[in-house]
């Protein structure tokens, strides 16, 4: 990937810091009963990503849908 132009999206469910809806509740432990999984929240998503050696640029998300998180190679 090429600093500063190449981009990583991820279109995922990006849950809330605190008051998830209980359809992502349900999506979060079906994650962790299935696969030993998770679903992400954007800080999570950022120390995550961070660890990698990328930097996110943006987030979006909606209640009860999916979300999307933009990343970039970190220089």
């Amino acid at each position: 990937m090429i600093p500063g132009y190449s981009k990583l999206i991820i279109h995922d469910i990006v849950l809330p810091d605190v008051g998830a809806s209980e359809g992502h509740a349900r999506f979060d432990l079906a994650m962790m009963a299935i696969n030993s999984g998770m679903e992400r929240s954007a800080r999570e998503f950022t120390q995550l990503l961070e660890s990698a050696g990328f930097k996110v640029t943006s987030t979006w998300s909606w209640p009860d849908k999916d979300g999307i998180v933009e990343a970039e190679v970190a220089a």
